[in-house]
């Protein structure tokens, strides 16, 4: 039998387990209603979050895409696309007048500060808060939280979206200044036009800028040649852009020596009609030229591209340079491949390479009104050309995006050349100066989609 001791001791030790058991108890409900309401905090805060990129992302892209259409435009698209997403089981609702802004992002400071110029060309962000609050009566309510006093939480969170480049590039404007762009303001178009370009570009971007036609005679050829070819070849190989096309005897980072193809088409020794020229490799040109009179030792061709302006950080000689030109600015002419051949020539004398080694992205805007009707490379037809320079800058990873402008323009080969290289084509009415300024605005931008960057 058990003493009154011995009772005693085993009935302080069974209370002093129930106090421990309910103090346990205690935590142990308190941390299950944490975890509960934590959990829960974090899953609407997470929906918050992911309403907020989304409202952010389609009010940048209405901002990319048509900032002409107004700041309510662009806030529209916030709150509506907020309002297809549900957080804390209803709709989010977005205050118009605080919770979506305009503005400007600076990738170095990493700073967003709000626009309120009328002209939203100049901006390039939105930023949009979405809030759940007791001030707007929609604050989340807790489930086990308010024994420990806490009955609500508050949730705030923001997305900003930029829209823009996301990378460095070398961009070598390509313009046409042939007779025909004297029509319908073409040039006039096409010199604001690449402003509107020129003005989307980043800082750590470099520009450049040639033209066409160009009329350089060069000699080329020795010996006595017994007259003038007049024949043209056709570089048959170069006609195709499908994935395993190639210009059969081009070096890559090279350029086709113009010389040694003219000299074998004329110039070199007797040229008595069927002429077989080895031009540029292996592309046959099998000419049958008119020799007729007398050429004393030299051939001469023409090469139909001028380099105004080299690649450069500082875009001020391209802008100044831009509205001085003209049609007819050095012949009347259309050689496509000219200019190509210029632009290409530029980018593999300049190559620039970022922080990690790689090449920086190269692009050629290439534009043209009219039919090419002069020749570049010697023995290739005027447009065989246009598929030679693309298929080379191809191989140089050189990107092309084309763009004709009114109804006489060269569209099939400046669309397979952009299509070839990964670049976009697009076709301009005549007087659609609007499309010409949003399809030069969009490649200066880079046609990347918005992004978030917080």
């Amino acid at each position: 039998m058990k003493s009154f001791r011995a009772l005693r001791e085993e009935v302080s030790r069974r209370g002093a387990i129930a106090v421990l058991s309910a103090i346990f108890l205690i935590v142990i409900l308190a941390f299950a209603s944490f975890s509960i309401d934590f959990g829960y905090i974090m899953l609407v805060d997470q929906e918050m979050q992911s309403a907020v990129d989304a409202a952010a992302l389609a009010a940048a892209q209405e901002l990319q895409i048509d900032p002409d259409g107004g700041q309510n435009q662009i806030v529209d698209a916030a709150v509506d696309l907020a309002a297809l997403n549900t957080v804390n089981g209803q709709n989010l609702t977005l205050q118009r007048d605080s919770d979506v802004e305009i503005g400007i992002w600076d990738e170095l400071t990493g700073q967003f500060t709000p626009f309120n110029g009328a002209d939203l060309t100049l901006a390039n962000a939105v930023r949009v808060r979405g809030e759940l609050s007791n001030a707007r009566q929609n604050a989340m309510n807790l489930f086990f939280a308010p024994v420990l006093g806490q009955k609500t939480h508050q949730i705030n969170d923001e997305a900003i979206a930029v829209i823009g480049r996301t990378r460095m590039r070398d961009v070598m404007l390509v313009i046409d200044c042939s007779g025909s762009m004297s029509s319908y303001n073409r040039m006039t178009m096409t010199r604001a036009a690449a402003l509107v370009l020129i003005d989307e570009l980043g800082v750590d971007d470099r520009l450049g800028l040639a033209v066409y036609s160009y009329p350089v005679l060069i000699n080329t050829g020795n010996g006595n040649g017994s007259g003038n070819n007049t024949g043209r070849g056709n570089a048959g190989s170069i006609t195709s852009l499908n994935s395993n096309a190639s210009v059969t005897g081009t070096r890559i980072a090279s350029l086709p020596n113009f010389d040694s193809g003219v000299s074998a088409k004329s110039g070199n020794g007797n040229n008595h009609g069927n002429n077989h020229g080895n031009n540029h490799g292996n592309n046959n040109g099998n000419n049958n030229g008119n020799n007729n009179g007398n050429n004393n030792g030299s051939s001469q061709t023409r090469l139909s591209g001028r380099l105004e302006r080299q690649l450069n950080f500082t875009f001020q000689p391209v802008i100044a340079r831009v509205p001085q030109l003209v049609p007819n600015l050095y012949a009347s002419t259309t050689c496509i491949g000219g200019g190509m051949r210029v632009a290409i020539q530029e980018f593999l004398a300049n190559p620039r390479y970022d922080s990690l080694g790689n090449q920086v992205e190269q692009v050629m805007v290439l534009m043209t009104d009219g039919q090419a009707n002069e020749t570049e490379p010697p023995g290739a037809d005027p447009i065989d050309s246009i598929y030679y320079y693309a298929a080379l800058a191809r191989q140089n990873n050189i990107i092309i995006h084309g763009i004709t402008l009114g109804r006489d323009a060269l569209s099939a080969a400046i669309e397979d050349a952009a299509g070839a290289t990964g670049g976009q084509y697009h076709h301009v009415e005549d007087g659609d100066f609007a499309g010409l300024f949003e399809i030069y605005r969009g490649i200066g931008r880079g046609g990347d989609q918005p992004r978030l960057v917080h």
